[in-house]
Order: C-alpha cells, then sequence, then structure tokens
C-alpha cells in the first residue's frame, strides 16, 4: 500500500515538473515572440503627418492658421524627429493654389495661409507632407478638407474653430454657444473646458485614444452662462493624439488634443 502511494507521489512530481517545464518553455517563445515583435516595429515604423487647422469654412483673403505634426505611424506617438514640411492648397483638381515650405523642429511647426481673394467658391484640401512621403509613404500624408465660400454663402459661420494667436485656445462654435478646450497641446494631464451659452443640464466628458480605447470619462453638470471647469486626467497619459468627447443627450462634439 505505502509503495503504491509513493509511486502515485513520483509521478504526480513527474507531472508537475513536466507541466513546469512545459510553462516555463512556453513563456520562453512568448518572450520571443514579443522581442521580435517589438523590433519590427521599430524597425518598420515610418513617420507620418498630422494637420490641426483653426476652421473647416473660410472666406477668400482669410488666414488658414494650421499647425503640422510629425507622428509615429504605428504606435501614433509624438517624434523629436525634425524635418521639412511641405504643406499645400490644393483644389478638387489637384491643382495647387498655395504651396509653403516649413521646418518642423522636433516634429512641429505651424502658420498660416492666406487665401487668394480672387479664388473661386467650392471645396478645397490642406496636404501636409515630407518628400520621403511623396516617394515611399502617400497613405502617411496628413489631408483635411475645407470649404471656401463667399459672406452672402449660407451657413458659413454655422460650425468654426478659431486658434487665438500666442494663446492656442480652440473656440469651438455652434448654433447653441461656445465651447473652450485649452490649453492645446497639452502638458501634463490637466485642461480647462469653459461653456458659454451653451444648454444647462448634465454632460459626459469622455477621453478617447486614437485606438478609439476610453481613457477616462466623467459626468459634469453646466449652468447657464458661462462656466469653467478644470480636469485633471488620473494615470499616465502617453503622448499622442486624443480626442475629447463632449456629449449633452443626442448632440456630440469632438475636439481633437495633442498631449506632449
Amino acid at each position: 500500500m505505502h509503495m503504491r502511494v509513493k509511486n502515485i507521489l513520483v509521478v504526480l512530481v513527474l507531472m508537475n515538473s513536466l507541466n513546469m517545464s512545459a510553462q516555463l518553455h512556453l513563456q520562453n517563445r512568448l518572450d520571443s515572440f514579443c522581442k521580435e515583435f517589438i523590433t519590427n516595429i521599430r524597425k518598420n515604423e515610418t513617420l507620418q503627418t498630422r494637420l490641426i487647422l483653426d476652421k473647416s469654412i473660410y472666406q477668400p483673403g482669410e488666414p488658414i492658421w494650421f499647425k503640422a505634426i510629425l507622428m509615429k505611424s504605428i504606435s501614433d506617438q509624438l517624434t523629436d524627429y525634425s524635418s521639412n514640411l511641405i504643406i499645400d492648397l490644393v483644389d478638387e483638381k489637384d491643382s495647387v493654389i498655395k504651396r509653403m515650405l516649413l521646418f518642423a523642429e522636433k516634429g512641429q511647426s505651424g502658420g498660416q495661409i492666406i487665401i487668394p481673394t480672387t479664388i473661386r467658391e467650392g471645396n478645397f484640401w490642406v496636404r501636409a507632407y515630407t518628400r520621403e512621403m511623396v516617394r515611399n509613404a502617400i497613405r502617411k500624408i496628413a489631408v483635411l478638407p475645407i470649404y471656401i465660400g463667399h459672406p452672402s454663402s449660407a451657413g458659413a459661420n454655422r460650425f468654426r474653430i478659431v486658434f487665438r494667436k500666442g494663446a492656442q485656445i480652440p473656440i469651438v462654435s455652434t448654433s447653441g454657444g461656445e465651447i473652450k478646450v485649452f490649453p492645446n497641446p497639452v502638458r501634463g494631464r490637466t485642461i480647462s473646458l469653459q461653456l458659454r451659452n451653451q444648454k444647462a443640464g448634465k454632460y459626459t466628458i469622455r477621453l478617447v485614444n486614437s485606438l478609439g480605447q476610453q481613457i477616462s470619462t466623467r459626468a459634469m453638470t453646466f449652468g447657464t452662462g458661462s462656466e469653467t471647469r478644470t480636469i485633471r486626467f488620473e494615470g499616465s497619459i502617453p503622448k499622442g493624439v486624443y480626442r475629447l468627447q463632449i456629449v449633452s443627450g443626442e448632440s456630440t462634439i469632438n475636439e481633437q488634443l495633442i498631449f506632449e
């Protein structure tokens, strides 16, 4: 009887040893795969451009204020890489209306394009890219659509985002009032949110990353008139481009935030 129990214990010990050995082998293979995966990402990761415009609808003679950013294409992180950037204003036939050459120090640059006063009304596009992207990575070029209309155009001011000089405070205007989110870019984890002449009630504030993952959410109640709240996000927020969603009932406003 004792010999039988002893044999069973020996078998169990051997089985446990084999199981631990198999787990260790599997863990080693997983570690090796992860290292190879990260190495390939770093080896194959290229640069892409992102564009932020001050608004989406313009009039002839107005400036188009912009900020162009170089980012890593796979991880979607900011980069310290410096390079020359080309900024184009093109029409629907891809004809260049205006072109600028800028130097993006540590991956960032900005400025303005003055719209010609003689330009026709219609749809146009602003592009930001490097010469390397033209040769090898067309899909990494940032392209944003805009509309250029004359003052008499119906609804020309129904939506706009304005960057104030120096302070770089984006103002989102809707038919019911204004929403300000500042500073942008964000240095740290704190932003200010101001509502003016918006509908009083409960608002849901969400921070979403480039993969669509919700990083933070909170409910806030705003009254009528002008009200400013400070929002501090918990935990570590990696550098990159995020969306701040401001939800009230069936209305959702998306504001792009850059964390540096």
